[in-house]
């Protein structure tokens, strides 16, 4: 059962971009129309940025501010759509998911080895995700609070 577990680990892994219509695999109509709300959503809050940072020169702290928000939201959108866009990335996804089912290990030592190194990649995500998730919501809650509070 733990090596069912391990060949699945990419499914597991893959969730929160799958969620977004971003995973490359087994694209539906609805993930294509997840994928446009996504670089819609994006392509809005970059330009909103952009036109932000237009009308805040000349205040230099507010320029280190809006290029530090700007530069890591253009870096999540592009490595999301790197994901989704690139055919290296979608070769790799093929190719790890060909050894996850296919493999077979000649010693039940490789095989160990194997569902131990993949039982902490996942932990690890499991353990990532979390304050992945309330890193995300804050970041998109504080302007609405800021808003609130002024």
């Amino acid at each position: 059962e733990r090596l069912k577990r391990a060949k699945n680990i990419l499914t597991f892994v893959s969730q929160p971009i799958a969620r977004l219509g971003l995973w490359p695999l087994n694209m539906t109509r609805k993930n294509y129309i997840k994928s446009v709300i996504y670089i819609v959503y994006q392509t809005c809050h970059i330009s909103l940025e952009i036109t932000d940072l237009v009308m805040v020169l000349g205040d230099l702290p507010e320029v280190i501010a809006n290029l530090m928000v700007t530069t890591f939201q253009s870096t999540v959108a592009f490595r999301m759509l790197s994901v989704r866009f690139r055919t290296e990335i979608h070769q790799i996804i093929h190719e790890i998911n060909e050894f996850h089912e296919n493999h077979t290990f000649p010693h039940e030592k490789e095989k160990m080895i194997y569902v131990e190194t993949i039982e902490k990649v996942e932990r690890f995500h499991r353990f990532m995700l979390m304050p992945a998730w309330i890193s995300g919501i804050i970041w998109f809650i504080t302007p609405i609070v800021l808003h609130l509070n002024t």
